[in-house]
């Protein structure tokens, strides 16, 4: 009947004649008006929240070489060193002809050691720029401060580890303005396509690479060839970095202390000899001579270090040369000055023999004894800081991952098929992880729940017969 008001099964009305309810329980809009739950004949899908999807389209390849040519003093900072190097940052990105700079370059920025590095501070400057429209590559000039953490400090000796860490930047789309994050991509043909070391003039030995490299007057090289390590996070890499080992010159400061010490021993042993025959005055004088030379030396014995180290062997050496010192500074007639200082000059002279016998040399005795004694402590330092340069050299990486003389394949953005070269050349560092350990020369490490590491595996472990191929 026409105007008759019909009243549906959840209690809500409708005038015959309109128009046809699809469902049960009114328009899809009345529903989401009044809260209603969907009916069963609605796709099940449209119930479904959705899921964030991951934008693998965002995360750009990128291959950044790095030269490495020496390493020199930092004028600016005391005791610090700069690496001096070239970059060469390689991008695939279609999305890189709507973003490029001015000069038609495309690269993301660099942060070395958690800060921004650019030409502003001059870490990195920018040098030359080609690109074909899909593959962009750019040269920078590197000139950055290395991080210097000390290993082991035993004097004279002393080894400090020198690190760069390298992470690049993110972009933003000038259309979409959603962000473009870099995908660390290596060439897992040859090592030193990836980072290599700058070939010397003459020769190509190791001695002749670590002098190419040293440049500093104050560091010495354990080894040139630095470790290497990839930090991946949720799958993907963006970061690196690369650690030397210097020497603190153990040879300089033995010359400087440990020989001028050795001579004031001998010359407080010979002091302590004549110790019972020598007026008391001239003793306390010579050994007072010997205690201020002494305090200049030790000067050096003590280091500059970012966290206080607390009680060591370096402390207990510097304890027991000056304890020797004071026992050595003990006149042997000083029990008899004490003894008879009630006395007349006149029993004084009448009793000489009774006097002898309370001259005590011993404590002067012991005190040579403990100076001697206290060279043992340089001498175990020689033996650890042989054993850690040993295991250094050993945990490095071999000559062969830095060398350019082995093949290497250069990529080029200028000839045909750059894409699709990229893609044959190039491999996410991250897919290493799922390639397991010890594969093509490198050796996955987990450390962190969410951080896992790759890093070139050391020279203890490499045997290149067994090197699998990519």
């Amino acid at each position: 009947m026409s105007g008759q008001i019909r009243q549906d099964a959840a209690g809500f009305s409708n005038r015959s004649g309109s128009s046809p309810i699809s469902s049960g329980f009114g328009s899809e809009q009345h529903r989401l008006e009044i809260g209603a739950m969907f009916a069963m004949d609605v796709p099940h899908e449209r119930n479904q929240q959705r899921q964030p999807v991951e934008r693998d389209n965002d995360k750009i390849p990128v291959n950044n070489f790095l030269l490495l040519k020496h390493i020199k003093e930092d004028p600016d900072v005391e005791g610090g060193v700069l690496l001096v190097g070239t970059f060469k940052q390689t991008v695939c990105c279609s999305q890189a002809t709507e973003n490029h700079d001015d000069d038609g370059n495309f690269y993301f920025p660099y942060r070395i050691n958690e800060e921004n590095a650019n030409e502003s501070n001059g870490r990195v400057t920018l040098r030359d720029g080609d690109n074909n429209g899909a593959v962009y590559e750019t040269s920078f000039n590197v000139l950055a401060p290395l991080e210097i953490d000390t290993v082991l400090d035993y004097f004279p000796f002393r080894i400090d580890k020198a690190t760069i860490t390298i992470e690049l930047g993110t972009k933003t789309n000038k259309k979409t303005k959603t962000k473009l994050h870099p995908e660390l991509h290596l060439n897992m043909q040859a090592k030193p396509s990836n980072i290599r070391i700058q070939s010397p003039d003459e020769g190509i030995s190791t001695h002749e690479i670590k002098s190419k490299m040293d440049r500093s007057t104050n560091y010495d090289f354990v080894t040139p060839f630095p470790k290497i390590r990839y930090y991946v996070k949720n799958k993907s890499c963006s970061k690196f970095s690369v650690t030397f080992y210097l020497v603190d010159s153990g040879f300089s400061k033995f010359v400087t202390t440990i020989v001028p010490l050795i001579l004031v021993f001998f010359m407080n042993l010979i002091n302590c000899l004549f110790n019972e025959d020598m007026d008391s005055h001239d003793y306390l004088g010579n050994a007072a001579t010997f205690a201020l030379t002494v305090v200049f030396l030790l000067g050096r014995v003590v280091t500059k270090t970012r966290m206080e180290n607390g009680i060591n062997t370096n402390s207990l050496y510097i304890l027991l040369i000056f304890i020797s010192l004071m026992l050595c500074s003990i006149p042997a007639r000083l029990h008899q000055k004490l003894r008879y200082r009630t006395y007349t000059c006149d029993w004084k002279k009448e009793n000489l023999d009774i006097q002898k016998c309370f001259v005590n040399p011993v404590p002067a005795q012991v005190g040579t004894c403990i100076f001697l004694f206290s060279f043992l402590i340089p001498f175990g330092h020689f033996m650890l800081y042989f054993k850690k340069k040993r295991e250094i050299r050993n945990g490095s990486p071999p000559k062969e991952f830095f060398d350019q003389t082995t093949s290497i394949i250069r990529y080029k953005c200028s000839k045909p098929n750059a894409a699709e070269r990229y893609k044959e050349c190039f491999k996410p560092a991250a897919s290493l992880i799922e390639e397991g350990n010890q594969i093509k020369g490198y050796v996955v490490e987990e450390k962190e729940a969410k951080i896992r590491y790759i890093r070139y595996m050391p020279l203890s472990e490499y045997i290149p017969s067994l090197e699998k191929k990519y």
